[in-house]
């Protein structure tokens, strides 16, 4: 037997009037959003309650993102200039000035 899960894109949840909650999912916010109305229309005479996107450790607002990439890492960290003692415009200039510029300029 396999542990294989499916995630489909987008995901919301609704709770019904008879206490049941329920998670509906779909290729599309559209097709998700369909499939609860649907099934409140089928068992629940078309009444349901308070609905959100799902957020959980595989959904953020309803949207799947178990496969999207981390966030780049820069190394080394870009760096910060702090000019804030600079008191002259020449002060400012030397300090943005590029080091392996062979004009020395910023």
């Amino acid at each position: 037997m396999s542990d294989t899960k499916v995630f489909l894109p987008y995901s919301c949840v609704s709770s019904f009037p008879d206490g049941i909650r329920r998670r509906f999912s779909g290729l599309t916010r559209e097709q998700a959003f369909a499939a609860l109305v649907a099934y409140a229309g089928a068992g629940h005479g078309g009444e349901y309650g308070p609905w959100s996107w799902v957020t959980d450790e595989n959904y953020v607002k309803g949207e799947y993102c178990g496969l999207k990439p981390p966030p780049p890492v820069i190394d080394p960290p870009f760096p910060v200039l702090d000019l804030t003692d600079c008191r002259t415009e020449e002060e400012r200039r030397k300090a943005l000035q590029d080091p392996f510029d062979p004009d020395g300029e910023p």
